[in-house]
């Protein structure tokens, strides 16, 4: 594919006239913002709900949470968040690599349905997928911390 072919795929907000009058560029632009959007309202709290309408398994449920818990959302998860999600939560840190394991952390097998545009470089995927994982390790560290300072 080169950059001049429209993409395939069409939000469904908008009509397919609509969307054929945009350019590629047009089209690219919009898809960048709307991800923007959507990841600046990512939260730990909505795991419990995912699971709950199906949208998440139960083995995704720990990943969903570190992949989103930042220092200031992790005391507000941790109020809200049904005990059961949250057991499964601990037992996911517990299943992870320790913080300081970086030999582990880089041989873990993380798999995800992500799906990336068409126009973005394989350059661009792997360093979206460097900076998941990145994600993911910050949020185990952030939570064990706030689980080992409140204690048992």
């Amino acid at each position: 594919m080169t950059m001049n072919d429209r993409p395939i795929w069409r939000p469904n907000c908008f009509s397919i006239e609509q969307w054929e009058q945009l350019s590629r560029e047009e089209q690219i632009d919009w898809w960048n913002a709307s991800q923007q959007t959507l990841d600046g309202t990512r939260s730990p709290n909505h795991a419990a709900d995912l699971y709950a309408r199906g949208v998440i398994t139960k083995n995704e449920v720990f990943l969903y949470v570190f992949e989103r818990i930042t220092v200031e959302n992790v005391k507000s998860f941790l109020v809200t968040c049904p005990q059961e999600i949250l057991n499964w939560v601990m037992d996911g840190a517990n299943r992870l690599p320790s913080d300081g394991d970086d030999k582990g952390w880089d041989e873990f097998g993380l798999t995800s349905g992500r799906t990336y545009a068409p126009w973005l470089s394989d350059a661009e995927v792997r360093s979206a997928e460097e900076e998941h994982r990145k994600q993911l390790r910050e949020g185990v560290r952030i939570f064990r911390a706030v689980m080992k300072s409140i204690g048992p």
